[in-house]
């Protein structure tokens, strides 16, 4: 460390040089600062200790606690020593005193001029003269409130004040910009602002600073997404409070996180204020010793899991009454069918014994382990909710027709090949909600499509996901998909052939009738792939993209992602019947004599038909996870040194999670840009004219560069010049 920052280097933005002292931000500097000023506080604690206080710090923020004619001596004296040791300055305007008599500490410094710059620690505002405790007297411990209840309660009304004032600023801002990265941003961090208060703070304390930023939080998923989740059905809301892994909107509810974050956050601290015996009998001190009576020394020993928090739990203190009911109320959300307690899980612990698993090793993200017990059975208690309604409820439709790749758009940042427009943002999460489309619900019972499959506009959309309309939108959809998968081939370098030409035309003994027709009909067996995931044999594949109650119906809903997969097991069939059909036609063949024709043979020589299908709100088909892992796998051992990896095993999770997240936001763009661009047209009425109209316009711009070409290379124009 000081080879490196020890020669006379500028240091950016300040006049001093490195050697003089290090650069904010450096992270070596920290740990130099609390090492050069380690002896000083260890001096200043002991000599406090002896009057039954201490000293804390988080490097130069100190806390100095005992009798009042104790501590600020040693304040004084501490602040000369770093300053003789360290160059360091104290100032003691910035130094505050609180504590209970108010009176009694103001004497004090009035009857001793050498402190008598020291300020009273107070709710700023009030007279520091005559506040006393119980008015709105207290501290910020490493952002944390300590004090009396008004003290307490105005700096968090203060910070959450804070938060919501940012939540309004980047709504108002980044809202009509991009729907998509505000999403993120509530998801990613505006949610956690408060998770350290959250873990450090009483619930019952907090719950009524979070509420208000809850209903902020709300309104920033309504910016974002258009769905007004407080006036949609109940399980819709539960939905968005759901994380990604289980269909949700992965915005919780700061509310409802609050228990579990402060459970956890008395799990990762409080077996550090006390000595303990690791498993190797090595002792490590606590941070604050005198808590010993409270939680019972040697609790966190080793081989004392199952009673580590039955002096805390027992003792009658606040502490152990909040931690207890605490516990307990999370067991009851988890209880068995039968009322008793949890068999598994971090929960099914007692109080006394929290922390632990089943087994008896200890949780290392106990927060974590308590969220995931809870949204468990939160999630089970929802599904079975979905499930009780009608089969073809849309509710029910759409929480039974979503997947891991359904949910890739939420939480998906902005980026250059997963952007998501605002208009199609929305769509996307009224099609993953189930709500009604905010542009749809606009022009509800307006005439789409053409010809039969007329019908009128529904709130969803679905009929423009469906309907014949002029376009091509059905192919762009399809290609777009099409497309991506083939750029994922390609990057993981698996062999493949994307719209494989003339794969039968050499089973077919009547070539002039076959060559005969249109090349669309001579291409009527051209699959979307052709893979090599292994040297042999080759595999074919087919996308299909498919909407509309054909396929999600109430046959359907009964298994997720029933939809796409009666699509999928549809694709087999369908190529077996265009193969002996072409034999018929083409091959005189009589199955009934004969058996299989050629064409017939060589289609089974690849296996099974792999069927990649898509549905209206990106969930795929078995064969896309499949396409997903086998090409992951395959990338991973090619790729895995030039992307930097540690290992395959490594590669090969990125590149899945890279893989599902493209698919599925492309996917969804897609869609919702196939609907965008049909409920345009249909609100304009003449679609199929003017489709006509750009086609001449193209043919005629295309007519008039050619005559322009002929006519200056001399066709039209003697001598072939101007």
């Amino acid at each position: 460390m000081h080879a490196t920052l020890s020669p006379e280097a500028d240091i950016p933005g300040l006049d001093g040089k490195i050697a003089e002292g290090g650069q904010q931000g450096d992270p070596p500097i920290p740990l130099a600062y609390c090492l050069a000023i380690q002896q000083d506080i260890v001096w200043a604690d002991e000599r406090l200790a002896a009057h039954g206080g201490g000293l804390r710090a988080q490097m130069d923020d100190m806390y100095l606690y005992g009798p009042i004619a104790q501590v600020l001596p040693v304040a004084v004296e501490l602040g000369e020593r770093l300053r003789v040791r360290c160059g360091q300055v104290l100032k003691p305007p910035k130094c505050e005193v609180a504590g209970h008599d108010m009176d009694g500490i103001r004497t004090f410094l009035a009857s001793n001029p050498a402190y008598s710059d020291f300020g009273i620690a107070c709710v700023k505002g009030l007279d520091p003269t005559t506040v006393q405790w119980g008015e709105g007297v207290g501290f910020c411990a490493s952002g944390m409130p300590i004090g009396d209840s008004a003290y307490v309660d105005a700096t968090l009304s203060k910070d959450t004040a804070k938060v919501r004032a940012t939540i309004d600023n980047i709504v108002a801002k980044l809202g009509p910009r991009s729907a998509q990265g505000l999403s993120c941003l509530g998801i990613y961090c505006y949610q956690t602002l408060l998770q350290h208060h959250a873990q450090l703070i009483h619930p019952s304390i907090l719950a009524p600073h979070l509420a208000p930023v809850d209903e902020k939080l709300l309104e920033l998923v309504r910016a974002a997404t258009g769905i007004d989740f407080g006036a949609e059905d109940p399980l819709t809301l539960e939905r968005l409070r759901m994380p990604k892994s289980k269909y949700g909107g992965a915005m919780r509810e700061l509310v409802d996180v609050s228990p579990a974050a402060w459970i956890g956050g008395l799990l990762l601290t409080l077996p550090k204020m006390i000595d303990s015996v690791d498993v190797k009998g090595v002792t490590t001190v606590g941070f604050m010793n005198s808590l010993a009576p409270l939680l019972g020394p040697g609790s966190f020993d080793h081989g004392n899991e199952e009673t580590r928090f039955l002096t805390l739990t027992t003792s009658g203190s606040q502490v152990g009454t909040w931690f207890n009911e605490a516990w307990l109320a999370m067991q009851n959300e988890v209880l068995m069918n039968d009322g008793s307690p949890p068999e598994d899980g971090i929960l099914a612990a007692p109080s006394a014994a929290a922390g632990t698993l089943p087994g008896g090793t200890l949780a290392k993200k106990a927060q974590k382990e308590i969220t995931k017990q809870r949204e468990g059975r939160r999630f089970s208690d929802m599904e079975t909710s979905f499930n009780a309604l009608a089969l073809t409820n849309h509710l029910r439709q759409t929480f039974m027709n979503v997947n891991r790749t359904s949910q890739q758009f939420i939480g998906s940042w902005p980026s250059r090949s997963e952007v998501l427009g605002n208009t199609d943002f929305k769509y996307v999460n009224s099609k993953y909600f189930g709500t009604a489309s905010v542009q749809c619900a606009a022009h509800v019972g307006v005439e789409v499509g053409s010809g039969r499959s007329k019908k009128p506009l529904d709130v969803y959309g679905i009929a423009l996901e469906t309907v014949v309309m002029p376009g091509d939108h059905f192919r762009k959809r399809h290609d777009t998909n099409k497309w991506n998968f083939d750029a994922w081939l390609g990057y993981c370098f698996v062999e493949h052939i994307t719209e494989p030409l003339r794969l039968f035309t050499a089973c077919i003994s009547q070539r002039g009738a076959f060559m005969n027709q249109a090349a669309r009909v001579r291409n009527g067996m051209m699959p979307d792939y052709c893979i090599s995931f292994d040297p042999c044999p080759q595999e074919l594949a087919e996308m299909k993209c498919c909407a509309g109650v054909s396929y999600f119906n109430a046959r359907t809903v009964l298994d997720r992602c029933g939809g796409v997969e009666k699509r999928a097991a549809a694709i087999p069939s369908e190529y077996r019947r265009k193969a002996r059909t072409a034999d018929t036609k083409y091959n005189d063949w009589d199955f009934a004599a004969d058996g299989l024709g050629p064409v017939e043979t060589r289609l089974e020589s690849f296996g099974t038909i792999r069927a990649l299908v898509i549905g209206p709100r990106a969930e795929t088909s078995k064969d896309v996870e499949r396409f997903i892992d086998k090409c992951s796998e395959i990338g991973a051992e090619r790729r895995w040194r030039r992307m930097g990896a540690r290992s395959q095993v490594e590669a090969k999770a990125y590149i899945k999670f890279a893989m599902r997240r493209s698919i599925g936001v492309v996917a969804a763009r897609a869609n919702a840009k196939l609907v965008r661009e049909r409920l345009g047209i249909c609100l304009g009425r003449d679609g199929t004219t003017g489709a006509n109209r750009r086609r001449r316009a193209k043919y005629f711009a295309r007519k008039v560069d050619q005559e322009y070409f002929n006519w200056a290379a001399g066709a039209g124009a003697e001598g072939g010049a101007f």
